[in-house]
């Protein structure tokens, strides 16, 4: 059964009337594409429903559709049945029912501990220190308290190494505009903190996660691509030792291998295909609570932009068509929101792939996707990378009038950032276009150390062409 059809049952159950008009604005919303306040309006008022109170009556509806959310999916994650047990508990608590209460705490101690939450963990032994105080009088009570103690002590240290952590991905985020050397600077002050020392000063199954987390970031940003690989191995072995982990915490998980599947050292091995199958395959979907529409959309995001970075970097051009045809056919499948993140790197992905094999108006409605719907600053690098990839794109589709434009605009924008490959490039084109007529391409690989493999690989395909 799915939420909406579980909604109406819910709101026909809740109500006496038998014209719910919290059910009809339901349902108006439900089948506009926007939300738009003055046809939903009109459109209750045509179904004989006062539309005088409508934001108060969306605001109840909004209250409704949560209840509603949180009745379908009860019990469907660990977290969830602990919060039911701790409903029971407090029930328990107050009709004086001690032992029966503690009976339910253990139960739902045992669940917590097994998933390492933390904060459900400290809440759960709040409750077992007053039932076992009533029950069993203060001294037993005194004996959970060094439970609580220990506790608050384990959540603490999860703060601090999170909080190590949330620096961390910051300077990863920042890593395309800021300098190296001040990204190592502030990597050091990280490091300079104790809980860095050794992984042992994490004291949780989910500080641990993050320890790692940090020396991952670490390692991406210093170019350690084989260290990278160790600490990834590392982690991913830790999150496969909870049997929780994964359907408890799926975007974390799938996010972990989409860090490994884009290690260079990793795709030179001959275990990569094996972990791009064991993403897809995903074994933990029939345990998952979470959306599995969602989780599997995402996997193929991360899995499609894995597969084409390999095909480039390994120049595997010739397998490569019927692999961009079904990725794109995909594509149109996706419904759920992706950041754009993901999305910019995908598409330049596909629109490089698209210009390998030469299919350069495919490429172009790719490359217009990315530079009409989203900002430089959504991904920095990669957006640059297809306004670079335009202008090769728009060369070969023969649009040179175009391609003097972008080419006038960058020297307009003072791009100061452009490698001396696309220097190179775009200085040529100039050329060709200026003269009217091509010219000999003459360029020495081993004199330039400004431009990433991708860049060498679209020279490449330039190369291989003319």
């Amino acid at each position: 059964m799915s939420e909406k059809r579980y909604f109406s049952i819910f709101a026909n159950r809740h109500s006496a009337k038998q014209d719910n008009k919290y059910l009809t604005l339901f349902h108006i919303i439900d089948e506009l594409k926007e939300e738009d306040n003055l046809l939903i309006e009109k459109i209750y008022k045509k179904s004989n429903h006062n539309a005088s109170f409508i934001a108060s009556d969306k605001n109840y509806l909004f209250n409704n559709i949560l209840k509603s959310l949180n009745e379908f999916h009860n019990s469907k994650t660990q977290s969830l049945i602990i919060k039911e047990y701790i409903i029971s508990i407090e029930i328990l608590f107050y009709k004086g029912l001690f032992n029966e209460a503690l009976r339910t705490i253990k139960q739902a101690e045992k669940i917590a501990k097994e998933i390492d939450h933390l904060v459900l963990i400290l809440e759960i032994l709040t409750w077992k220190k007053r039932c076992v105080g009533y029950a069993f009088g203060i001294e037993k009570a005194f004996e959970v308290n060094k439970e609580i103690a220990h506790q608050t002590n384990l959540l603490n240290n999860f703060k601090e190494i999170t909080l190590l952590y949330y620096d961390s991905y910051l300077l990863k985020l920042q890593y395309e505009s800021k300098e190296e050397a001040s990204i190592i600077l502030a990597y050091k002050i990280i490091f300079d903190n104790s809980l860095m020392k050794n992984v042992e000063m994490a004291t949780s199954f989910t500080s641990k996660l993050y320890w790692y987390l940090i020396h991952i970031d670490y390692t991406f940003l210093t170019g350690e691509k084989e260290k990278e690989y160790q600490y990834l191995t590392i982690l991913i072995k830790h999150m496969d030792s909870s049997s929780f982990y994964a359907s408890e915490n799926p975007l974390d998980y799938v996010s972990v291998y989409s860090r490994l599947l884009a290690n260079p050292f990793h795709k030179k091995n001959k275990s990569f295909f094996k972990s791009l199958e064991y993403l897809r395959s995903f074994p933990f979907k029939k345990q998952l609570s979470f959306s599995k529409e969602m989780i599997s959309q995402r996997i193929f995001i991360i899995t499609a932009i894995s597969e084409l970075e390999w095909h480039i970097q390994f120049q595997k051009f010739d397998q490569l068509e019927e692999r961009v045809d079904s990725i794109i056919s995909d594509l149109k499948k996706i419904i759920t929101f992706i950041e754009p993140f993901y999305i910019i790197q995908l598409y330049f992905l596909v629109s490089h792939c698209l210009f390998s094999i030469k299919n350069y108006n495919i490429a172009l409605d790719f490359i217009n996707i990315v530079l009409n719907e989203f900002k430089i600053n959504d991904r920095p690098n990669y957006y640059k990378k297809i306004q670079f990839l335009n202008i090769l794109v728009h060369f070969e589709l023969n649009n040179f009038e175009h391609v003097n434009y972008l080419i006038q605009k960058r020297k307009r924008n003072k791009v100061k950032d452009n490698t001396k490959f696309e220097t190179y490039i775009l200085n040529s084109y100039s050329t060709m276009i200026n003269a009217n007529k091509k010219v000999k391409w003459e360029f020495d690989e081993n004199k330039i150390n400004a431009f990433d493999f991708i860049e060498k690989n679209i020279f490449s395909c330039i190369m291989l062409k003319k």
